[in-house]
């Protein structure tokens, strides 16, 4: 009996994969460390090529009627990172993802180094704790230690639920990129709120400068006065230096957290996008025991796509051609596509 291509995927982040096999209450260990290998081994080679990603161990079979199993594991620089493998709710099927939010070391001081430089003005080193590479859970405390800096010694940071990191104020100093108070005052007590365009750009600028530790030269408008009042939103623009491409970004205060900041549209390059699409599409044909052939066309140059929107690509895998929707999840171009087979008349209309 011919096996049918499977082309259908996952999320490309770390937001778990699932895959269906074994029977109800246990899964086989060699198929969950293929899934775990072909998907969640990719996720963090795309984030950084550099890591050095080993086979993944479970054992040879996997017991899921509890609900959640947490015996695999996979090998990242060295460093055995637990793995969480939950029934899907389905018989046969299975859910991988890492018990806490993925981080590395270096990635993290270089957060710390830039957080402080954007809002302190302070040039220092920062060093954390932990491996090299290590999982973190929601809620987790730490302190990074802080050198060559008269004003700071050590810095507190907390993992939150997003799988991004909290960076608390230094004690006895004031961030220069905090939001303007007077404006978060009025807010608070109803009054209307009325904000210089440039000011809401520079503090846009500075969030994004403290969340990228290697930042490319952003350029942000806004309206020239912004109206915060309320729950009235307020659009500005952005775009790298050099480039056509312009994203929207979403501005507004919600009590009691301040001002929150979202990226509307995503810049997706189609080139990365095909490869990362046809390298996910062949390792998930391996996970089936088929063969590896694939070919995955998105076209080139960059383009934006507003969160939540699609896009097309065409592939070719097993003698079948395919049209595949890749929706984009985020302002960051986390994707997730569908594939279906070309009809005669989907040729006739490409």
């Amino acid at each position: 009996m011919r096996r049918s291509l499977l082309l259908i995927l996952c999320f490309i982040s770390l937001d778990g994969c699932t895959f269906q096999f074994g029977t109800l209450g246990a899964v086989q260990g060699r198929n969950v460390q293929r899934l775990i290998d072909a998907k969640l081994a990719t996720v963090l080679v795309s984030r950084d090529p550099k890591l050095v990603i080993g086979p993944s161990r479970c054992p040879s079979q996997i017991e899921l009627s509890g609900g959640t199993n947490t015996s695999c594991s996979l090998m990242v620089d060295g460093v055995r990172i637990p793995i969480r493998a939950t029934d899907a709710g389905v018989p046969g099927s299975v859910i991988v993802n890492f018990e806490g939010s993925f981080f590395e070391r270096t990635w993290i001081e270089s957060y710390v180094q830039r957080r402080l430089f954007v809002a302190y003005d302070i040039s220092a080193v920062a060093r954390c704790p932990g491996p090299k590479v290590q999982e973190l859970s929601p809620g987790t405390y730490f302190a990074c230690s802080i050198l060559g800096s008269a004003k700071v010694h050590s810095v507190r940071l907390k993992a939150l639920t997003n799988g991004n990191l909290f960076f608390y104020n230094v004690p006895g100093l004031v961030a220069l990129d905090a939001p303007p108070a007077a404006a978060l005052h009025l807010h608070k007590i109803g009054k209307p709120v009325m904000l210089s365009g440039a000011i809401l750009a520079a503090y846009i600028n500075r969030t994004y400068l403290e969340s990228d530790p290697n930042p490319a030269t952003l350029i942000v408008s806004c309206p020239a006065l912004a109206n915060l009042s309320g729950a009235r939103h307020v659009t500005c623009r952005a775009s790298l230096s050099g480039s056509h491409l312009v994203q929207r970004i979403d501005v507004f205060i919600v009590e009691p957290n301040g001002f929150v900041v979202r990226t509307l549209d995503a810049v997706i390059n189609r080139a990365n996008l095909q490869a990362m699409i046809q390298r996910s599409d062949n390792q998930q044909l391996h996970v089936n025991g088929l063969p590896s052939t694939a070919i995955v066309e998105c076209g080139s140059g960059a383009t934006v796509v507003p969160v939540g929107g699609t896009l097309q690509c065409t592939a070719m895998a097993g003698g079948q051609s395919y049209i595949l929707t890749v929706t984009v999840q985020n302002g960051s171009g986390a994707v997730q596509w569908t594939g279906r087979v070309i009809s005669r008349h989907d040729r006739r209309s490409l």
